[in-house]
């Protein structure tokens, strides 16, 4: 079985990217630590928390949690996938809807054309849609950023630095 996150309030943009990895990843922006807790076990959820006090009350209580270290997001990554994933990469057909969380679905380019800018349309032949949202994603210029970005993470991982 593949692992399920939940981010707590402190981690959302650790979550987009999680989501983009792939990841489910529950993200909940206002909820006490009894909520999460719950929350995390009644779903089969690891959280992953930056909040110390949080992460040993998940320990103490058996459920799975990973306290999430560093300042940038590569850091992050490396910190909330150690031990959960060997690999990390940046494969539309894998990914969720950044704020949706759900798995993506190929979308026709024909189906998408008044959905995107003409000069999107023009340069790219392979589009994804969130079925929840109706948001459309495209393998941009920034994917290429974000594979870098990726990279050193999963070096990081690899290397055992990601709890700076």
């Amino acid at each position: 079985m593949e692992v399920r996150f939940l981010a707590d309030s402190m981690l959302g943009s650790l979550a987009k990217w999680l989501r983009i990895l792939g990841f489910d990843t529950v993200y909940i922006s206002s909820a006490d630590d009894q909520q999460l807790l719950n929350t995390a076990l009644a779903e089969g959820r690891v959280l992953l928390t930056a909040d110390e006090q949080l992460w040993e009350t998940a320990a103490k209580r058996g459920i799975a949690a990973v306290l999430v270290k560093g300042r940038t997001i590569t850091e992050m990554l490396a910190s909330a996938l150690r031990g959960y994933a060997t690999e990390m990469r940046v494969r539309p057909d894998r990914s969720r809807c950044a704020v949706c969380n759900v798995q993506l679905t190929r979308a026709s380019r024909e189906s998408v054309k008044d959905s995107v800018p003409a000069s999107v349309y023009e340069r790219h032949r392979l589009f994804w849609r969130c079925e929840t949202c109706g948001r459309i994603y495209w393998a941009g210029s920034h994917v290429a950023r974000m594979r870098r970005m990726v990279a050193r993470a999963t070096k990081s991982l690899s290397e055992g630095t990601g709890n700076a």
